[in-house]
């Protein structure tokens, strides 16, 4: 599923295994917390999260899974 197609649906089960979670989807709109999650990336994958970053564009979409 995309991100699209997860937020036009955004209530759905996710399976981990035997487990079902139900959880709702969202994309994260909070610039502080976008930042929070961009630098996570750079220091989990270090220079080649600037290589992708060239490809997903400035803003890339970042999906958020809630419990419902």
């Amino acid at each position: 599923m995309t991100g699209v197609q997860t937020c036009a649906l955004p209530i759905f089960t996710l399976r981990v295994g035997a487990e079902e979670i139900p959880v709702r989807a969202g994309f994260v709109e909070d610039d502080a917390l976008r930042e929070r999650i961009a630098a996570s990336f750079r220091e989990k994958y270090g220079w080649i999260d600037g290589v992708i970053a060239w490809f997903r564009g400035a803003r890339p979409r970042i999906l958020r899974l809630s419990p419902r």
